[in-house]
């Protein structure tokens, strides 16, 4: 602003002076050259300013992925651990259905142990009715070849 306003007041003196076209012609270029290096540094520095904006925008944008990162990073954590989890509590329930189908089949076994022990009891006691009848008999058929010899 400080040439801006020098180049005001140049022009403002130059004003109050006879001047010849030469000179005329070539303040106009000083004034035009002075113009359009204060254009283009007023340019030069909306650039920058856009640039710094777009930069501050990416390092935003790049902040927010790598916080969308940890969130994911997180919640992929989270699933593993919930997989697992559910594995965990399917293999319980796959362990207990074999596990109560086991006991039904030992029960099952058990069952069958029992009728089996009932079986031998009853031949046992089958077996030594047998017996005590066999030698009833055959004490019986010893007498009678007592008496009848």
């Amino acid at each position: 602003m400080v040439k801006i306003n020098s180049s005001v007041s140049n022009r403002l003196d130059n004003l109050d002076r006879p001047r010849s076209p030469l000179q005329t012609s070539d303040m106009d270029l000083e004034e035009k050259r002075t113009a359009a290096a204060t254009r283009a540094k007023l340019e030069f520095e909306e650039i920058e300013r856009y640039i710094q904006i777009k930069l501050a925008e990416s390092r935003m944008f790049q902040l927010r992925a790598d916080v969308a990162l940890q969130e994911a990073d997180g919640l992929r954590y989270i699933m593993a651990a919930k997989s697992e989890r559910i594995e965990e509590e399917h293999a319980n329930k796959i362990v207990k259905l074999r596990l109560n189908e086991a006991e039904g089949r030992r029960g099952e076994r058990l069952e069958e142990l029992q009728e089996l022990e009932r079986a031998r009891l009853n031949y046992q006691a089958t077996h030594i009715r047998m017996e005590t009848d066999i030698r009833d008999l055959s004490k019986k058929m010893e007498t009678i070849d007592q008496l009848l010899c």
